[in-house]
């Protein structure tokens, strides 16, 4: 990697060099210069620590625990080594100057392309969705606790309901449920999820782990879904309850927003209509890229004063 970069170094010059991840940053010394930014999907140390405390095997949180503890020295080494450190939200800005002291910190939310997730019709009916690499363990996680906590509160008062899971690598539990109810389709990979949000009423997003923001919600948001999703799923996205979204932080709340929304179609239609127009005004790959390229201009800026 660094006999790479060097070799491309040499033969051009750049105005502004992205490092996509903390993982990446190492390599600054490499570039010189102040035209770099270094971009952070998470808040890595934070994340992998909330990961250590909600571990039960001790063994495996002391691992987390250690990974955590590496990854926050690293972030107070290299972060205010950067000009600019591109976050996806105001809280994770906060976040990561807090932990690296002297970090300088631009917003540039997560964005969806609002052409391809553009809005379905309402299919009506009580299909529930929910979209995500199922390795990933927040997606896994939030697959546990609803098919553990809120399922089963809801059959019993919904026993008509569906749901579909669609995403990569689903652990084995959650396909043997599938194979034996009828009422749960789990889909592994597809090459393309809008049709499964045309088929369904709801998309509901139960996380209550991990870190950044969920591109899952964008999509959904994108594509006129009404959602129901816990307040930790939902933040750093200016979405407001009754609004855009509808919050539901315990099983039973869970439930009956879910039943709520599959009994008001106009209900439905509010929420869609208003997060669709949330998610073009604020997240559309055209606002995004504005921002991300002003980053850039700016830190090309300063390049090229202390060239000349």
């Amino acid at each position: 990697m660094a006999t790479r970069l060097q070799r491309m170094l040499a033969r051009t010059s750049y105005d502004a060099v992205h490092f996509d991840t903390l993982g990446l940053a190492q390599y600054r010394g490499l570039v010189n210069g102040e035209g770099v930014v270094l971009n952070h999907h998470n808040i890595e140390s934070s994340m992998m620590l909330d990961r250590a405390a909600a571990e039960k095997r001790f063994g495996v949180r002391q691992y987390w625990a250690l990974e955590a503890r590496k990854l926050r020295n690293a972030e107070r080494r290299y972060c205010p080594q950067f000009p600019f450190n591109l976050v996806v939200s105001p809280e994770d800005g906060e976040l990561l100057t807090k932990l690296a002291p002297g970090t300088r910190t631009r917003v540039v939310a997560n964005g969806v392309d609002t052409e391809f997730f553009s809005p379905r019709a309402d299919p009506g009916g009580s299909t529930l969705l929910f979209c995500g690499g199922l390795d990933w363990y927040p997606n896994g996680e939030a697959m546990r606790y609803f098919f553990d906590r809120i399922w089963p509160l809801l059959m019993r008062r919904l026993p008509t309901a569906r749901v579909l899971v669609v995403g990569r690598n689903p652990p084995k539990w959650l396909t043997q449920l599938s194979a034996s109810n009828p009422c749960v389709e789990v889909t592994g990979f597809v090459d393309d999820v809008r049709k499964y949000f045309r088929q369904s009423a709801v998309y509901f997003c139960p996380i209550r782990r991990g870190g950044g923001t969920r591109l899952k919600i964008l999509d959904a948001l994108a594509m006129g879904m009404p959602l129901i999703g816990t307040t930790f799923a939902c933040s750093g996205i200016a979405v407001e309850h009754e609004k855009h979204v509808l919050l539901a932080d315990t099983p039973e709340t869970f439930v009956d927003q879910i039943l709520r929304a599959l009994a008001d179609p106009g209900l439905r239609a509010k929420l869609a209509d208003n997060g669709r127009k949330l998610v073009c005004d604020k997240y559309s790959w055209s606002v995004v890229g504005e921002k991300l390229i002003g980053a850039y201009m700016e830190v090309a800026s300063s390049e090229q004063r202390n060239r000349a």
